[in-house]
């Protein structure tokens, strides 16, 4: 899922490598799945639960924007749940998760972009919906639609919305 070109300038995101002795990545993978998430999305979460915790390390507006992110992360957990209960979705699941945001938690989803939730070119709006668009296939335990194997992945589109595209989704054999 993008907003806009999908690069990611800005400084304020950065990437850490992280090197994990065999049993702790065993672990992590094992409570990642067990959560129905990608073990970068669990690490995300536990790595934001120690820093909302710790006081006088953010900001208050960081702190305000980090604690709306975690919200917003639980709500999609929530509809994610409700639809493995009830297995009912199909390869544009990413389109609907996101339009139940748009639609039922736009305030909380403009406080963790920072911004206008239907401008483009905001790099914490791109990051956050390239994690829902992760959380919703680890989350469904879903594979991404190509139009053969080793293709590229099948893209749906959105003419007015939180995003303008997202990868259309199979349901996996897992």
């Amino acid at each position: 899922m993008s907003d806009d070109d999908g690069r990611d300038s800005s400084p304020e995101h950065v990437q850490y490598s992280l090197h994990l002795t065999n049993p702790l990545k065993g672990a992590v993978e094992l409570l990642a799945a067990r959560q129905f998430k990608t073990p970068q999305c669990l690490i995300e979460d536990l790595l934001l639960s120690a820093v909302l915790e710790e006081r006088g390390v953010l900001t208050e507006l960081e702190r305000k924007r980090l604690t709306a992110e975690v919200a917003l992360f639980r709500r999609i957990d929530e509809i994610l749940k409700q639809l493995r209960r009830l297995d009912r979705w199909d390869e544009h699941v990413t389109r609907m998760v996101v339009e139940t945001i748009e639609r039922d938690h736009l305030p909380l989803y403009e406080l963790a972009i920072g911004g206008d939730a239907y401008q483009n070119g905001n790099t914490t709006k791109n990051r956050i919906n390239k994690q829902i668009g992760a959380r919703v296939k680890e989350g469904l335990q879903a594979t991404i639609k190509a139009t053969r194997r080793g293709g590229p992945p099948l893209k749906g589109s959105v003419t007015k919305g939180l995003i303008r595209t997202y990868t259309k989704l199979w349901r996996s054999s897992r």
